[in-house]
């Protein structure tokens, strides 16, 4: 039972990874220079400050644990940091 909780929340990350790799471009466009906050393949938040991101996303009574938030930069045409919420 709890191995196909964790293969879930596995693959739920993977997507999520995917996803912004796949946008990337888009995204760094759309949120130059700013963490973006994803789940379930959507964008759930953005902001310049990864803190405050994650504040707001509580206060909304998200569970971070479940998000992953990356960070775009409008002159890199790939991505380079990754913050995983425990």
């Amino acid at each position: 039972m709890k191995s196909r909780k964790a293969d879930k929340i596995v693959q739920g990350f993977s997507d999520n990874f995917e996803y912004f790799d796949e946008n990337y471009e888009n995204l760094r466009i759309e949120y130059p220079d700013e963490w973006v906050a994803i789940y379930n393949r959507k964008i759930i938040g953005h902001g310049k400050n990864l803190i405050n991101l994650l504040e707001g996303l509580s206060k909304k009574e998200i569970d971070t644990r479940k998000v992953i938030t990356r960070r775009t930069y409008f002159n890199e045409k790939r991505p380079t940091l990754t913050h995983y919420a425990a």
